[in-house]
């Protein structure tokens, strides 16, 4: 067995990813079947060669035990008993707060839980209180207060709190009373805490916004005050790694360290301890995140084989830090963030060295002695990035549901600055905290700030090229890469795949160009009302060649900021954009003012209420025209859409007339013995919580838009009756297509 701990730690690894996409009780099938394997390599010589398959399966069947484990006896009994309850709670504040426009979020660990009433309540648990205001309380505080625990939205925000360990969310009760203790003594994390505090002014101090933010954000991966276009423009070309502390800051870290320590002493041991010691800081400094500690553990592997004069084999080491990370805490696989992390830093090791061997022998011919430099710095970024892009793209479609298509491109044009504003922007932040010495700062903070701006730049204007991403969504991209993977497993059967690499890819390519090109024709008279998987709340948007309309939009943060994303992927001037306010925590004014920073807007609707937020008139200014209105409103779309929105009591009811069909958008909270008889038989209702009097309304149709837990006990609600029941929660964002006479629900017509 040449890499034991690439096999153990790997294995591992992607039995959790497995085990966290299915079902229990798939999962002990999984098992069981491992468990035969293993039996069977056991009795056989050729299977137990190396003992790989026995160790693998051995490994499965541990991984799956652990995660169902963890699921079974920590994470489900927290649910149970805190889900939806109102608790006196007193906690240790774990870390520095995340604030948005409109709240604090605050880590905490519990020392007591009391809910009135109820004696089995689980003490010491990791948990999120969020409040409206801030809290005076640093790293070690104790904090007592009353909360509120809520029901997960099924997001990728809690999945990515599971990855911490936190297991359940609160929010702290308006106006009621905080107390904080101060601790005796600051813990050793609450320092370094202070010390990224500190990092940060500074930058702040030195730069203005955006450029400051975008430079805490190279430094520090803190992006929670960068603004969403520009985040959104590195993600959609494939480079968020440039702005999350990723092996390339490690590396950049590691050599500034290590050059510090040699001017102390040259003796290998001692610099190089010290380095590692240095590395651990800096993990500490940026929040132990999943992608720093992975190329953390990476560094400290490689330093400690530098110390004993061994060097480290990479598959091992990734393996060495998928076990460290992951059996501690088997639901560190929540964190997406993590996965891609992984699978980039294995297919740099696996491919990298190989295509920049492939390129380097093509460019034989360039001799130019004065280029040399160039051209290797050329290759190696073309070839670390498509090694990466190699491992990611399952991930990137599966999980993202886009591909960037200009992330070689990116990756060259952004990278090496990202590298020159990490080494300017550690000088600067470094002698801006040295006193005297502090005015030598500026020079190289000008130098980040200029670099910056070129990066926000370039950035905004490869996202905003045609074709700069594509949604992996779509039908035509999903032929494209079956008849790839197609093309791909008859070449390697006839076993002429080194022979045919080109004719392969030119194939490829002609039929992504076929395919896009017979999408666009095939569609070209058809107008799409799509309704998006946004967990609890309802997002809807009407599309077609003339143009786009966001109908209705509330729902979880991170479902709604993905279609968000479609949205101005498929057109980025909206026609159409309304804010009806039909809950208390509907959020679509933020998303409001979200779209209009990153497309044209031409018509904002408002409904005109009490409710209204400061969010709504700040991004009413960035819309070509703004209209308030507090009765019925009535506007035709595209000239083969009319939208009618019919207030009644406090909520607004959307009406829509395609054709010969005709489309309901319930508010959770109206009253639909209200609702004008004209408007009480619909082809398709589209509904999130039931509204009052729902038997009201008569459908062939109903579109259920929730999260899967909320979703599951509505369809046992005796109000939902009559008609086929489709529900986001099971089959994803729903596409309804008008053509002519011819509608069709996802892939049923009617």
């Amino acid at each position: 067995m040449r890499r034991p701990l690439a096999l153990i730690g790997l294995t591992y690894l992607c039995v959790l990813v497995v085990a966290v996409n299915i079902s229990a009780f798939a999962s002990y099938i999984l098992a069981g079947i491992a468990f035969v394997v293993l039996i069977v390599s056991l009795f056989s010589k050729k299977l137990r060669k190396d003992f790989v398959i026995p160790v693998a399966a051995v490994v499965a069947i541990l991984a799956i035990f652990a995660y169902n484990f963890c699921m079974a006896f920590y994470v489900e009994p927290v649910h149970n008993a805190l889900q939806n309850k109102d608790a006196v709670i007193c906690g240790t504040l774990l870390d520095a707060p995340k604030n948005n426009t409109k709240s604090y979020t605050y880590q905490l660990k519990t020392k007591s839980i009391n809910i009135k009433n109820e004696n089995n309540v689980p003490q010491s648990v990791k948990i999120t209180a969020v409040s409206s205001k801030a809290i005076d309380a640093n790293v070690g505080d104790s904090i007592k207060c009353s909360v509120h625990f809520y029901g997960d939205s099924g997001s990728s925000y809690d999945n990515y709190n599971l990855s911490k360990g936190i297991y359940c969310n609160s929010y702290i009760v308006f106006d009621s009373s905080v107390y904080v203790q101060k601790a005796e003594s600051k813990p050793v994390y609450g320092y370094f805490v202070d010390l990224r505090e500190r990092l940060m002014n500074s930058i702040d101090s030195m730069l203005p916004t955006p450029s400051s933010l975008l430079c805490k954000g190279i430094l520090l991966g803190d992006k929670q005050d960068l603004p969403d276009d520009i985040a959104e423009n590195f993600n959609d070309l494939g480079i968020a790694h440039a702005i999350v502390v990723s092996g390339m800051h490690m590396i950049i870290i590691t050599s500034i360290l290590v050059s510090i320590f040699k001017l102390l002493t040259k003796k290998r041991h001692f610099y190089c301890a010290l380095t590692i010691l240095g590395v651990l800081g800096f993990m500490a400094v940026t929040g132990f995140t999943t992608s720093v500690m992975r190329c953390g553990i990476l560094a400290v592997v490689s330093l400690f084989g530098y110390i004993i004069y061994r060097r480290p084999d990479p598959l091992n080491s990734i393996g060495f830090a998928a076990i460290l990370l992951t059996c501690t805490n088997p639901l560190a696989v929540y964190d997406f963030g993590m996965l891609l992390s992984f699978s980039a830093a294995i297919g740099i090791a696996l491919w990298a060295g190989k295509l920049e061997n492939v390129m380097s022998e093509k460019t034989a011919f360039i001799k130019a002695k004065h280029i040399q430099k160039l051209k290797f710095s050329v290759i190696s970024i073309v070839s670390v990035t498509s090694a990466a892009l190699i491992a990611t793209t399952p991930i990137y479609i599966l999980v993202f549901k886009q591909f960037p298509l200009l992330v070689i491109i990116a990756n060259l044009l952004v990278i090496p600055v990202v590298e020159l504003i990490l080494v300017f922007i550690i000088l600067a932040s470094v002698l801006f905290n040295c006193g005297v010495l502090s005015f030598l700062c500026y020079p190289f903070a000008l130098f980040a700030g200029v670099l910056s701006k070129y990066i926000i730049w370039i950035t905004n204007f490869l996202a905003n090229l045609p074709f700069a991403y594509v949604h992996t969504s779509r039908n035509d991209f999903k032929l494209w890469l079956a008849f790839t993977i197609l093309l791909i497993a008859i070449a390697f059967c006839f076993k002429i795949i080194k022979n045919r690499i080109k004719l392969l890819a030119l194939l490829s390519a002609l039929l992504l160009i076929v395919t896009c090109t017979a999408n666009y024709f095939v569609n070209y008279n058809t107008t799409f009302l799509t309704v998006f998987n946004v967990g609890e709340g309802i997002a809807v948007d009407l599309h077609n060649k003339n143009g786009e309309a966001v109908v209705a939009f509330s729902g979880d943060n991170y479902n709604c900021s993905n279609v968000l994303n479609q949205i101005k992927s498929q057109n980025k001037n909206v026609d159409f954009f309304c804010v009806p306010y039909n809950n208390n925590v509907d959020n679509s004014d933020l998303y409001a003012q979200n779209l209009l920073q990153s497309c044209k807007v031409s018509n904002l609707l408002i409904y005109n209420t009490s409710r209204k937020t400061d969010a709504v008139d700040r991004a009413s200014k960035n819309a070509e025209k703004t209209s308030y209105f507090n009765t019925d409103y009535k506007i035709n779309i595209f000239n083969t859409a009319e939208i009618k929105y019919i207030v009644k009591g406090k909520y607004v009811w959307t009406y829509l007339k395609i054709g010969d069909t005709d489309i309901l958008i319930c508010p959770s909270k109206g009253d639909a013995s209200l609702l004008p008889s004209t408007y009480q038989n619909p082809s398709i209702c589209v509904m999130n919580e039931p509204p009052k009097n729902a038997k009201a309304i008569h459908y062939s149709y109903l579109i259920l838009s929730g999260n899967s837990e909320k979703t599951e006990a509505r369809m046992m609600n005796p109000t939902i009756s009559g008609g086929d029941v489709i529900t986001t929660a099971d089959n994803g964002d729903i596409k309804i297509s008008f053509n002519d006479n011819n509608v069709s629900i996802g892939a049923g017509n009617f």
